[in-house]
C-alpha cells in the first residue's frame, strides 16, 4: 500500500510538471484602434469658439470619452462620456465642443474608446493645438463673424493684412493679382521671377509679378487664350476653387449628375467643383459659400467674384486638407 502511494505522488508531480511547462495559448484579438482626425497640428482654436472634434474607431459599440488637457497630456478633463457613434468599422464620430474661455499653447485632446468586449484602448493625440483667447484684430471683423477664424489665423502669419485704415473689408473682391499672391504665401510656393513674362499685360516691373510666374510655375494659374492674365480682374469663385484643387492635386471627378444647379458637367469648371466638394473644401453647410435657391438647390454661383472673406475661408480649409499649418 505504501509503495503504491509513492507511485500516485510522484505521478502527480510528473503531470503538475507536464502543465506547469506547457504554455497556456490565449486566443488573440485584432487590436481595437481609435485614430483622432482633428484638431490637425499646431491648429489654432479660439476661446468660446464651436469646434467639432472628430475621430475614427476600427469597431462599433462601446462608449466614447472625449477629453482634453492644457498642459501637454498631466492633467485631463473631461468633454463628454456617450455611446461610440459609428455605425460600420472605421466610420467617423464627431462631437461639436465649445472651446474654453482659456489661453493655452500645450492643449491636446485624446479620445478613449471603451469597446463592448476587452480592455480600454485609447489613442492619445499628439497632434498639439493652442487655445487663444479672442481677440478681434479687425473691427469689421468681430468674432461672430462666419470666418473669423480663418482670417485672423491667415493675419496671424503675414499672409493676409487689413487696409491703412486698419478695416479687414471682408466683402471686397480679391482680383486675381491679390488671389495668386495669397495662394502663392499661404502655400509655402517660391516667387519666380523669369527674365521673360508668360503674360503679356504682367511685365516684370508689375507688382505681383514674381507671384504671379510663381504661380505659373507651380501650375496653379493659366492665362486667357489672347495671352494675358488681367491681373486686376476680379477673382471669380469657379477660379479660385480650381486654384486650390491643382494645389491639392486631387484626382479629378466628373460625375454624371451635378450638385449644383449652376455649376453643369459641360462647364470647363464642373470637374474643379465636384473634386472640391468630394474632398470637403466646398462645405454644403457654410451659407456664404454654397447657398440654396426657393426650390432647394445647391447654388455655388461660380461665376461671382470671390470675396475676401471668401478667400480667406477656402485657403485655409485647402491648407488644412493639405495638412498645412496656416
Amino acid at each position: 500500500m505504501r509503495m503504491q502511494n509513492l507511485r500516485n505522488f510522484f505521478a502527480s508531480l510528473l503531470i503538475g510538471a507536464f502543465f506547469l511547462s506547457t504554455p497556456i495559448v490565449i486566443p488573440s484579438q485584432e487590436p481595437n484602434v481609435v485614430t483622432l482626425i482633428q484638431p490637425n497640428r499646431g491648429e489654432i482654436l479660439y476661446a468660446g469658439k464651436v469646434f467639432e472634434i472628430q475621430w475614427t474607431t476600427s469597431g462599433t459599440g462601446g462608449n466614447i470619452n472625449l477629453q482634453f488637457s492644457l498642459d501637454s497630456g498631466k492633467t485631463w478633463t473631461d468633454i463628454v462620456y456617450f455611446p461610440n457613434p459609428a455605425k460600420e468599422p472605421g466610420g467617423l464620430g464627431a462631437f461639436v465642443w465649445l472651446v474654453p474661455p482659456v489661453s493655452s499653447d500645450h492643449s491636446r485632446i485624446r479620445v478613449i474608446w471603451s469597446p463592448p468586449l476587452g480592455p480600454s484602448v485609447w489613442d492619445i493625440s499628439d497632434l498639439d493645438f493652442s487655445i487663444r483667447k479672442v481677440e478681434a484684430i479687425f473691427p469689421d471683423v468681430p468674432f461672430e463673424y462666419w470666418a473669423f477664424q480663418e482670417i485672423n489665423s491667415l493675419n496671424e502669419v503675414g499672409i493676409l493684412s487689413g487696409y491703412p485704415d486698419g478695416y479687414f473689408k471682408p466683402e471686397n473682391p480679391v482680383s486675381r493679382a491679390e488671389f495668386a499672391k495669397i495662394a502663392l504665401l499661404a502655400f509655402r510656393l517660391p516667387p519666380s521671377k523669369p527674365e521673360f513674362s508668360t503674360f503679356s499685360d504682367v511685365p516684370p516691373d508689375h507688382w505681383a509679378y514674381q507671384f504671379i510666374e510663381g504661380a505659373v510655375k507651380a501650375g496653379l494659374i493659366k492665362g486667357y487664350p489672347d495671352g494675358t492674365f488681367q491681373p486686376e480682374k476680379e477673382v471669380s469663385k469657379a477660379e479660385a476653387i480650381t486654384i486650390l484643387v491643382r494645389f491639392l492635386a486631387w484626382p479629378l471627378v466628373s460625375p454624371p449628375r451635378q450638385t449644383f444647379f449652376d455649376c453643369s458637367p459641360g462647364d470647363w469648371f464642373y470637374s474643379f467643383v465636384e473634386t472640391a466638394l468630394g474632398g470637403g473644401l466646398l462645405p454644403l453647410d457654410v451659407p456664404q459659400i454654397v447657398r440654396k435657391d426657393d426650390s432647394g438647390n445647391f447654388l455655388f454661383d461660380p461665376s461671382l467674384p470671390a470675396t475676401r472673406s471668401q478667400a480667406s475661408y477656402l485657403i485655409y480649409q485647402a491648407g488644412k486638407a493639405s495638412l498645412l499649418k496656416l
